[in-house]
């Protein structure tokens, strides 16, 4: 007899750039109550995170339909495993996986995927909605300093995505009108928590904006509030997809606290696996813009 799979040891895959709205997602919840069975030909492809979890590169929206179903546990042959697979190979099956089927979240693809490896895995870059060009991700810059609980982390942001303001693609430009004002409230948010010499702030690895990353700045205007460690380059980057990112450390750890500062968080997968590398150090993550 095969043994059941626990459902909270597989974690959503928030960086799925494939959406069934809510009537689909109906129809999808009540398609396995009537038939479950069509789980077995249908599993969920998951591979191992580093932590033991597993997270699903195929059937993202399964997933969710079983815990909306009540599931708490699942047959072993409803979930089948990729761990062989490259990390190229990942990103390409979440894309073949999904063609031609659902909507698609045309942001997070353009901000998360490369245009030709979505053109060369069979979706058409070219049908995008006119009007998704029109609503571009925005904040109003009105402070409301908030903690947020993560699957395996917590953080302090200062701003939210808004309807209305100032659009996160110019917040991100280099010599922005706002970033005294971005680093001051960090800093007041930060500096009780940087006292201790054995603390250095840090931020995730610039991926596509490495000429002037915004994150960098932050922690380098934060340096010239406080007296503190800093490092801007403890982390490395060997990829582009924020999707499972390959990430390494440049030097050996040599505090005890590490406080991280993001620029924008919206999946927290990067920071996740920043978090996984500060090898159980004592950990503070603080957010300019939550775009959730």
């Amino acid at each position: 007899m095969s043994k059941p799979v626990k459902l909270n040891n597989i974690k959503p895959n928030l960086n799925n750039p494939r959406l069934i709205k809510d009537d689909k997602f109906k129809k999808l919840v009540k398609s396995i109550q009537d038939f479950p069975e069509m789980m077995e030909k249908r599993p969920i492809v998951c591979v191992t995170d580093t932590d033991g979890k597993l997270y699903p590169l195929g059937g993202n929206m399964r997933f969710k339909a079983l815990q909306e179903i009540g599931y708490k546990d699942i047959p072993e042959t409803w979930v089948v495993l990729a761990d062989e697979w490259t990390v190229e190979q990942r990103n390409e099956f979440v894309i073949k996986d999904n063609v031609g089927f659902g909507e698609w979240d045309w942001e997070q693809l353009a901000n998360e995927w490369d245009a030709e490896k979505l053109d060369e895995w069979g979706l058409d870059v070219w049908e995008k909605p006119a009007e998704v060009d029109k609503i571009p991700s925005k904040t109003d810059l009105i402070e409301k300093t908030q903690l947020y609980r993560r699957t395996n982390f917590s953080y302090v942001s200062i701003f939210k995505k808004s309807k209305t303001g100032v659009e996160l693609s110019k917040i991100k430009e280099k010599d922005n009108e706002y970033m005294d004002r971005f680093i001051f409230v960090l800093y007041e948010n930060i500096k009780n928590f940087v006292k201790n010499k054995r603390t250095c702030v840090v931020c995730p690895p610039p991926r596509r904006h490495k000429e002037w990353n915004l994150a960098q700045q932050l922690v380098l205007g934060i340096a010239k509030y406080i007296k503190v460690n800093t490092d801007i380059e403890l982390f490395k980057a060997n990829t582009l997809s924020k999707f499972n990112p390959d990430i390494e450390l440049t030097k050996e750890l040599i505090f005890d606290n590490y406080v991280i500062i993001d620029d924008i968080i919206t999946t927290g997968q990067t920071i996740d696996k920043c978090i996984e590398l500060l090898d159980n150090k004592n950990i503070f993550v603080f957010c300019l813009i939550d775009n959730n």
